[in-house]
């Protein structure tokens, strides 16, 4: 007797956890339609950080690039003074960094970018690039230009 009442209550048992744990066709529905939105606004709210992000990226980067221009056109104007050989060299130097810095405003403005990936690759990338260039007007002694 007690274990027909044993198997009963675990059949009992094992028969609400079935019904229990199915859920109907249209509660499976809402649940999945329920994932593709989170899914979605996820993915959208992804997407708008990406491109938050280079916009800001692109604008700092043409900024600094504004700014290398400005310490050219300063420098072309301070080796006006210069004479001889003094003047030559500074020439080759100041036509070296606006050729890098023309070279660099293109890559920024013409690039675009496949994904999250290459654009990190990108930046990692162009940050090398811009501060190689922001070391080399370092190499040009502004003090000594009369």
């Amino acid at each position: 007797m007690k274990r027909n009442i044993s198997i009963f209550t675990l059949n009992a048992l094992i028969a609400g956890v079935i019904f229990t744990g199915c859920n109907t066709p249209d509660h499976r529905m809402e649940m999945a339609n329920k994932n593709i939105i989170t899914t979605e606004k996820a993915l959208d709210e992804a997407n708008e950080a990406f491109r938050k992000d280079r916009t800001s990226y692109r604008t700092d980067m043409l900024t600094k690039i504004a700014a290398y221009n400005v310490r050219i056109i300063d420098l072309k104007e301070k080796m006006q003074g210069q004479k001889g050989n003094n003047k030559t060299v500074y020439e080759v130097r100041i036509t070296d960094l606006q050729q890098r810095n023309n070279a660099l405003k293109k890559v920024i403005e013409e690039y675009k970018p496949e994904g999250k990936y290459e654009w990190e690759i990108f930046k990692t990338e162009f940050n090398h690039d811009i501060d190689e260039l922001g070391k080399a007007f370092k190499n040009v002694p502004i003090k000594n230009i009369q």
